[in-house]
């Protein structure tokens, strides 16, 4: 048993093969005479962290997408906030028409050119593999 009066299963007499704690896994933590926990003695087998290295295709990847789905959400904002104020205001449809005329065009090119770019890139690379 432990301080907590809960029984230790590596020390109780019917511990078995399946109670056994898996190695590089902390079960108990004992304090130290000071109160301190050294975190660092509580596992049995140096355990390092899996790592895989550096990638500039896929950061890249990631980005491309994160750029193509942002435009994709700045254009059906802008779609669904027109929408919007042709509905509360009918009487300022002209206003809200120049104001499209100016945002809408550029929108759409940046929106195609990115979205193009990023699923025509994709399909080099599923090609090339």
């Amino acid at each position: 048993m432990n301080s907590d009066g809960v029984p230790n299963p590596e020390t109780s007499p019917q511990a078995s093969d399946e109670n056994k704690p898996t190695p590089g896994f902390v079960t108990s933590l004992e304090a130290g005479a000071d109160g301190t926990i050294d975190l660092g003695s509580a596992l049995e087998d140096n355990v390092e962290p899996k790592t895989r290295p550096y990638s500039v295709a896929r950061t890249r990847e990631n980005i491309r997408g994160v750029i193509a789905l942002g435009l994709i959400a700045l254009l059906s904002t802008v779609v669904v906030i027109s929408l919007l104020l042709i509905w509360i205001h009918p009487d300022r449809s002209k206003e809200l028409h120049d104001l499209l005329v100016l945002v809408f065009g550029p929108l759409i090119a940046l929106v195609g050119s990115a979205t193009g770019f990023y699923f025509g890139s994709k399909e080099k690379e599923t090609e090339a593999k």
